[in-house]
């Protein structure tokens, strides 16, 4: 049952009462008097409570029972507590709360989305609630102490923010742009997390020291005023199957199976807005799980090896963004028959969204690769690939790329040039189950006698994803 408290109507509330039903308050007032209460007991998690330009007026207490919610925007200027598993999250605009947070340690109260403002017009402390937690939007208003947890991504623009408790963001960017925040706490026992999502800190208006803890975790960035960190690391597994020969042989592909794992740290400073310079440093190791490789080779291709580089990220009025670098690598190898690989690296990562429906992507590396071809160490490979794709309806993507790379062995006097392109079109059947029907081309230019080829392949596949 829903129940709709209509616009411009008043309900008075002078005695503790419950609503079972779901609530609706649209452009209305719920004024509920001293001493009394009135509990939100409808709805549920999906099927919530809603305030809609309404405002909840009177010295009295406004409750979010167990397991309820209330979302949207208006004024709440009641007391305000919350039961176990419940929710007040703003939505749709701001949700101003003016009055007293009653202890709710079983309950979380922020935004529901990113058009969400939680205004919260007295100092408070975020130990009253489970979390402050924000999918989206702003929390704005009083300074708030965060004895507790704050999490989610969005921004925190308080007019203060203590942080003696935990800061950490979770599934996309967390912003506090406070001006003046005490990161660390008043006992320096801060925790700031940019684990399960991406942490910045912004418009700080003074220098600071930090005693508290940052973590940081993979493929996540930590920035503060301008300059940010990030940490990460990537670990493969190859093991390759025997295949036959046209006379009838087999050839052992035993020798090429490895482990590989890469670690890196990047630092950046934003130059000024949409323009970042960066530094990134990687060490990797490449362990065999043959001692040598086969006969007549039978080197140790275990190594380990470096890259620095150095570049800039950019993004042009949202359409055009990416990164740009070059630098130095090296590949050291156990065995001392084969030689060091080192030399200049570079790259690039370009995507150009040309309407709402077209991305175009620009794609140039130069990497260190493995072979157990006789003789060499590796190869430097030099790619450049171009991709477009394009959403021909909303169930239908069609796109097209096309490659180019130069394979230069370390060790032995080959080079081969590759040529690739791909055409593909994709029929999504339903958001899990798509069909998909792909042209490959594919050339190698060898200066070796014999090892060119050229491959043509079609292919029809039925997928799904989860």
């Amino acid at each position: 049952t829903d129940f709709t408290i209509g616009s411009g109507a008043t309900v008075n509330v002078n005695a503790q009462s419950v609503f079972d039903a779901r609530v609706d308050m649209v452009s209305s007032t719920i004024n509920i008097a001293a001493t009394e209460f009135l509990s939100l007991n409808g709805g549920d998690a999906m099927d919530v409570n809603t305030i809609q330009d309404g405002q909840v007026t009177g010295a009295g207490e406004l409750n979010i029972n167990h397991n309820r919610r209330l979302t949207g925007r208006g004024t709440i200027s009641s007391q305000l507590s919350a039961g176990l598993n419940s929710r007040v999250l703003a939505d749709g605009g701001t949700l101003i709360i003016s009055g007293t947070l009653l202890s709710s340690t079983s309950a979380r109260i922020g935004t529901n989305d990113t058009d969400g403002v939680l205004n919260v017009t007295n100092a408070w402390n975020t130990n009253l609630f489970e979390a402050l937690e924000l999918n989206g939007g702003r929390v704005t208003g009083a300074a708030i102490t965060n004895d507790g947890t704050t999490t989610g991504f969005g921004e925190v623009s308080s007019a203060g923010f203590v942080n003696n408790g935990t800061l950490s963001a979770n599934g996309g960017e967390l912003n506090l742009s406070t001006t003046t925040p005490n990161l660390h706490g008043t006992a320096g026992t801060g925790v700031l997390n940019a684990v399960d999502g991406d942490l910045r800190i912004s418009g700080l208006t003074f220098d600071f020291g930090f005693s508290g803890t940052v973590n940081i975790g993979a493929g996540r960035t930590f920035t503060i005023d301008g300059f940010g960190m990030s940490v990460g690391g990537v670990f493969k597994q190859y093991d390759y199957d025997d295949v036959s020969t046209s006379a009838g042989g087999t050839i052992n592909n035993d020798d090429r199976d490895r482990d590989e794992g890469e670690v890196y740290l990047r630092a950046a400073y934003e130059i000024v807005p949409a323009y970042e310079a960066f530094v990134l440093v990687s060490y990797n190791d490449r362990d065999y799980d043959s001692a040598v490789d086969d006969k007549p080779s039978e080197v140790n291709r275990d190594s380990s090896g470096y890259e620095v580089v150095g570049g800039v990220r950019i993004e042009i009025s949202g359409k055009v963004f990416g990164d740009l670098f070059v630098g130095y690598r090296s590949q050291d190898y156990d065995d001392g028959e084969l030689d060091t690989i080192s030399g200049a690296s570079f790259g690039a990562g370009l995507t150009w969204n040309v309407t709402g429906l077209t991305t175009a992507k620009l794609d140039i590396a130069r990497t260190i690769e493995e072979t157990t071809q006789i003789g060499a160490s590796g190869y430097f490979a030099t790619n450049i690939g171009l991709s477009v794709d394009h959403e021909l309806r909303r169930n239908v993507l069609i796109g097209a790329k096309a490659n180019y790379a130069v394979n230069d062995y370390e060790g032995i006097s080959r080079e081969d040039d590759l040529y690739g392109g791909h055409l593909y079109g994709k029929y999504l059947l339903s958001r899990n189950i798509y069909a998909t029907l792909s042209y490959d081309y594919r050339k190698r230019d060898s200066n070796i006698s014999g090892d060119d080829y050229s491959q043509n392949l079609i292919m029809l596949k039925l997928e799904a994803q989860l």
